[in-house]
């Protein structure tokens, strides 16, 4: 297994650079890309990465390949079952290229069709879209704005596609109180899931206090008092002095029993330790291997931790795949 360890790296939708510049659409340094020949050859690593999983992956090329020739920033997810893999890639900057990419998948995307409109109308820098699969089960979609937008503007959006009503808010108040005394939202996601819609308000934290504000979330939201006692022990090795980025899960019944938390990860054998500690069952060690030789990167992005519900936290490993493009645009 790859054993680099390079300074932390970001998602775009994810764990932010060690900056103040907030979320990262793009590296800050050359050193830190592996680099792909080109997208025929990322898109090879995608399809083998998913089968390592299960996943059917003529469904997610198709779609990948409707986003554009380039895919600048193309990452890929396996879960700590190694049972459902994902992929994430932003969508076309052009409003028209958007346009009919929404309606060349217009079948796909029905049941978020409508809600697409009032995402598009949010402050974004940039616009990502998501995509997990399951063997052969249908691909579960997910559009996510990046940036800053008032919070009070994105609870109304939420409440309003969720139908929910006053207590609903207040429990969103209470959770999202716990996160942020800055009046913002960072990010926004809208995922249409088999059993039903969710969404996610996303908050930045950075500072010594994130890992009591992460517990306090937690508890507001109703996880339980085991994963809460988790993100207490386990936040400082995971984040070190990186932000941090934490979801609040909305569902058609209300705020969910739910939490989810981003952070960097520096090398394999920080995931590996992740998934080896909660779900060592999986045999973390020989199937981690497998996906970071399929993706073919010297180190993973980040891991994504998903609290609530019984048993363990959930975990989602996520690596990057670079472009040469990139590695010498930054080069200058």
């Amino acid at each position: 297994m790859p054993t680099t360890a390079p300074s932390a790296r970001s998602l775009p939708f994810a764990c932010p650079a060690r900056s103040e510049r907030g979320y990262s659409s793009g590296v800050a340094d050359s050193r830190d890309i592996d680099a792909a020949a080109s997208l025929a050859e990322r898109l090879t690593r995608v399809a083998i990465a998913a089968d390592l999983a299960g996943a059917g992956f003529r469904q997610l090329l198709a779609m990948l390949a409707a986003l554009g020739d380039d895919l600048p920033e193309l990452y890929a997810a396996v879960d700590d079952g190694f049972a459902r893999f994902a992929v994430q890639a932003p969508l076309p900057p052009r409003a028209g290229d958007r346009a009919r990419l929404f309606e060349l998948h217009r079948a796909r995307f029905a049941a978020q069709h409508a809600r697409l409109a009032g995402l598009r109308e949010r402050p974004a820098r940039v616009m990502l879209l998501e995509l997990e699969a399951r063997g052969n089960d249908p691909i579960e979609p997910a559009f996510i704005a990046v940036g800053p937008a008032p919070l009070a503007e994105d609870v109304d959006r939420v409440l309003a596609w969720a139908g929910c009503g006053d207590a609903a808010r207040a429990a969103l108040d209470a959770a999202a109180r716990a996160l942020t005394d800055r009046g913002r939202c960072d990010a926004l996601a809208d995922r249409a899931l088999a059993g039903g819609p969710r969404w996610e308000l996303r908050f930045i934290l950075r500072g010594p206090d994130t890992a009591a504000r992460l517990a306090d979330a937690a508890a507001a939201v109703g996880v339980g008092a085991a994963q809460v006692t988790f993100v207490r022990g386990a936040h400082v090795e995971l984040a070190g002095d990186a932000p941090v980025v934490a979801s609040i899960v909305i569902t058609a019944g209300g705020v969910a029993s739910a939490l989810g938390l981003e952070y960097p990860a520096p090398t394999w054998e920080l995931a590996l330790r992740l998934l080896s500690g909660l779900h060592a069952e999986s045999d973390p060690g020989r199937r981690l291997g497998a996906f970071a030789g399929a993706v073919g990167v010297d180190r993973p992005a980040m891991v994504r931790i998903s609290l609530g519900g019984p048993g363990m936290p959930g975990v989602q490993v996520w690596a990057r795949l670079g472009t040469r493009r990139q590695v010498t645009d930054i080069a200058g």
